[in-house]
């Protein structure tokens, strides 16, 4: 019989172990191969529970019971059902070389449109499923005797009355022979060799079953572990998971805004797109615009195709539910004052990006947690430990006007660039500032663009059309109807109608994880490298040190006064990156740090010597926009990428899916000889740069009226304040939220709040827990509140932190779920989050290091 309990159960095993195959396929990068085999048998307890449970479920009896037959139509049904969710695995793998998240699936199916999409993969499922029910077919009935046989063996195994009755059946002929002595000894001889037999098995049964008992206690928790082991059918619960599948999984859908009050109270409701005049109003093409499409500004020429409601609508600020804005508040007062005097030209931009610069070595000062870490290991000799820590950051502490009150004597600052230093000049020292990303690329994107990143491993913004403009190609606009000429007898408005060109220059490869398509994507020009072959070895295994660009920064700023032009720079730096290795030109490095065993110097020793480095070539850059006579009319942007957390400072030494504090918070220095010195406190982020220097450029006179007309209007449409204005924490209820990703990008997310004090790790697309910290009272976060559950988790915060905290807590989780969803909706992503559920063959490269020589770029 086709349908007979044993095909159903042939069903089952074939469909559930044909997904965990497929499943284990999928990740089977994911464990070294020696963790892999070696946990490989608990990978399959769940597997063994289908087909052991399954087995006594379906069990053939006479006159079976009503609780029996109950059992079994629920096994069958479960056979069923895990039949066409295996087929649908299987065919997707196939089709994509990914795995389905089964949250997602349940997502589609209660849409329309997502269930037009589900069929159009339904002659594939359809196929597979044709192909799982014949091998089905094939193993009936024999599946299912085999596994009755051996769970009776191992019934009788662990039955004493069964080795009785197998003695008993031995003793039986002779019952009738008189008795003797080869007779007893037969006896004997049998029933030891029962015992025996069954005394063996019940060892080996018991030992591997301990040995897989242990593999399952030792093995480690985090991921991908225990994803490893999940199964079809006990896997389709997360179709009821709506946040995951708007977190992680390919065509999610965003979950709603979760506080719907506040777009009802800010008059932010999302009308029908067939309301024209509102279309009108929100979506039109500003007149700043030319009549030509020009790149990076797609959403400005926007139109309406459907005027559906399920349209996709690209970002805008008057729509974005968590916008605050200070573009309407007046501007610092000293700053104020200095645009008045009109003693402030800014001709060129630079952005130098301070690789792993974290925010308390720039400058390091005798008060930051850093100099406490290393006063730990001091032996009492500060005096001595100073004296080698003051050449860490001298030129930091000259441009952020900060002292580190370390002793040293600046006998520099009166030489090159340090002599144009006035009294109470030299711009804004932002302290409170978090990177968008702890994945450099990422926090890139946030500084250039001002644009938040995807919550999604590695760059794969770099093939999508990026939200916002960024400052390549903002100068661009600037630069359209603008020749390579000089027309006008005024010096400043010479330079008003100058054209804009924006270079990006690093010392090492640009072929990591795709940053060079990642560049050309946000508006960089090309440049061409003249002075070949390099003057000094490699630095690190990403490239050289930063001093080989001294000659093309020179021919950048040369280049620009010759041809009349305007010079937008960014600049990546790179020995402060891993593995902390200064070049051989700089020396032996500094003992700041005790070694530890056979005389192994430490990372944070060697990370020191590097942002002694760092700092050197800060001071030599400096140099050479002073000896080229730019230094009085260009502003620099000093921002960290991202920080760098050391086992000093917490367990982990790494970036990667490391939550602690240290890897977030970064230096952002406006510096300009002519801007007045301001330590500005705000608690702001990344998304701030761009803002910020489109400000600077409009209220010190360094744009003409037609650009700074647009300058004006796109300060508000980015998503980060201008941080030349006072910094505005909370608005009518809404909180200036801060999201960063965490490398690589889709397993955590940190949300903070420039409102509160309080800071929240939450677990995106990985099993981690949650962690809480209050960084008013734990700057350090030296003790976290962690927790696996949610639920846990409030409850320790109401008792620690109280009400408030926890119900901001509350809030942050679901902010930071819609956020993580409204992310791929800008972006108009519509793959996986993790990078194992990605389609390889789609994702060649990502996240790799491609060993061409960053001079054959």
């Amino acid at each position: 019989m086709l349908f007979s309990k044993s095909f159903l159960y042939s069903v089952l095993v074939v469909s559930s172990l044909t997904s965990k195959v497929v499943h284990l396929s999928s990740h089977r990068s994911s464990l070294p191969i020696l963790l892999f085999v070696l946990y490989l048998p608990t990978f399959f307890l769940p597997d063994a529970v289908i087909i052991i449970g399954g087995r006594l479920l379906l069990s053939s009896r006479p006159n079976a019971s009503l609780i029996s037959n109950f059992a079994s139509f629920i096994a069958s049904i479960i056979g069923v059902v895990t039949l066409f969710a295996s087929a649908s695995q299987l065919g997707f793998y196939v089709e994509t070389g990914g795995e389905i998240r089964w949250s997602a699936a349940g997502n589609f199916a209660r849409d329309s449109a997502g269930l037009k999409l589900l069929a159009s993969g339904s002659v594939g499922v359809g196929l597979c499923t044709a192909g799982l029910t014949f091998i089905a077919t094939l193993l009936n009935p024999w599946l299912y005797q085999w596994v009755g046989s051996l769970l009776d063996f191992a019934r009788n195994v662990f039955s004493r009355t069964s080795s009785y009755s197998q003695i008993e059946q031995t003793i039986q002929p002779y019952q009738d022979e008189p008795s003797g002595t080869q007779a007893l000894t037969d006896i004997e001889k049998t029933s030891t060799a029962v015992v025996v037999r069954k005394t063996l098995w019940r060892v080996i049964f018991v030992g591997l079953s301990g040995l897989v008992a242990v593999l399952q206690i030792v093995r480690p928790r985090h991921s991908p572990f225990a994803h490893l082991s999940t199964t079809l059918p006990f896997t389709l619960y997360q179709i009821f998971d709506a946040g995951e599948a708007a977190v992680c999984g390919a065509n999610a859908i965003p979950i709603p805004f979760p506080k719907p009050e506040l777009l009802a109270s800010l008059g932010l409701g999302r009308p029908a797109l067939g309301n024209s005049s509102w279309i009108g109003q929100h979506y039109s093409v500003p007149n700043w615009l030319p009549d030509y499409r020009i790149g990076g500004f797609d959403r400005f020429y926007w139109q309406p195709v459907n005027n559906s409601d399920d349209e996709w609508m690209p970002y805008s600020a008057t729509m974005d539910p968590l916008k605050v804005s200070n573009a309407e508040e007046e501007l610092l007062e000293p700053l104020r004052e200095a645009f008045e005097e009109n003693d402030v030209l800014i001709k060129h931009v630079v952005l130098f990006h301070l690789e792993s610069t974290r925010l308390d070595a720039f400058p390091l000062t005798n008060e930051s947690h850093l100099h406490q870490v290393l006063a730990k290991e001091s032996d009492n000799d500060m005096e001595g430990l100073n004296a080698r820590l003051a050449s860490i950051s001298e030129n930091a502490e000259l441009l952020t006007g900060v002292d580190g009150h370390l002793g040293a004597s600046k006998s520099s600052a009166s030489e090159g660039w340090r002599s144009h230093l006035r009294e109470g000049r030299g711009g804004l020292n932002v302290v409170g500032s978090v990177t968008a990303g702890t994945a450099t690329l990422k926090s890139l994107i946030g500084s250039i663009c001002g644009a938040q990143p995807l919550p999604v491993d590695f760059t794969e913004e770099a093939d999508l059309t990026i939200y916002q403009a960024c400052l390549p190609h903002i100068f661009n606009l600037f630069s359209q109807g603008k020749d390579l000429v000089d027309g006008a007898s005024n010096a400043r408005v010479k330079v008003l109608q100058r054209p804009w060109r924006s270079v990006h220059a690093q010392a090492i490869t640009d072929r990591f994880d795709r940053q060079d398509v990642l560049m050309d994507n946000m508006g960089f020009n090309q440049s061409i490298a003249r002075h070949y072959p390099p003057q000094e070895p490699e630095a690190n295994y990403f490239g050289f040190p930063e001093t080989e660009l001294k000659p093309y920064i020179r021919d950048l700023f040369e280049q620009a006064e010759q041809e009349g032009s305007r010079l937008f720079l960014s600049h990546l730096t790179s020995t402060t990156h891993h593995p902390w290795s200064v070049p051989e030109s700089f020396g032996t490095d500094e003992e700041y740090l005790s070694r530890w065993g056979w005389h192994e110097e430490r990372p944070l020793n060697r990370y020191l010597n590097t942002l002694r480095y760092q700092d050197r070539w800060i001071g030599e850059f400096m140099d050479v926009l002073e000896e080229l006579d730019v230094l009085d009319e260009t502003l620099v942007v000093f921002a960290g990428d991202h920080g760098m957390a050391f086992r000093e400072d917490c367990e982990a030494l790494t970036t990667f899916e490391n939550p602690h504090i240290i890897n977030f918070q970064v230096p952002l220095l406006f510096f300009h000889p002519q801007l007045p010195r301001m330590q500005v406190k705000a608690s702001s982020s990344s998304l701030s740069i761009l803002p910020t220097i489109l400000d600077l450029l409009v209220q010190s006179g360094s744009l003409d009226k037609h650009d700074s007309v647009a300058a004006s209007d796109l300060v508000r449409e980015y998503e980060g304040q201008s941080l030349i204005r006072p910094y505005i924490a909370e608005d009518a209820g809404r909180e200036s939220w801060h999201f960063s990703i965490i490398n690589a990008g889709a397993a955590l997310l940190s949300v903070a709040s420039a409102a509160v004090p309080w800071r929240l790790v939450m677990p995106l697309c990985k099993t981690v827990p949650y962690r809480f910290t209050n960084l008013e009272h734990d700057p350090a976060e030296i003790h976290p509140v962690e927790a696996w559950t949610m639920d846990e988790m409030q409850s320790l915060v109401v008792g620690k932190e109280g009400i408030d905290a926890m119900k901001w807590l509350r809030n942050a989780e679901r902010m930071g779920m819609w956020w993580a969803g409204e992310q791929k909706r800008k972006w108009r992503y519509s793959g996986a989050s993790l990078q194992d559920d990605k389609a390889p063959q789609k994702h060649a490269g990502v996240g790799q290091l491609q060993h061409d020589h960053w001079w054959n770029t």
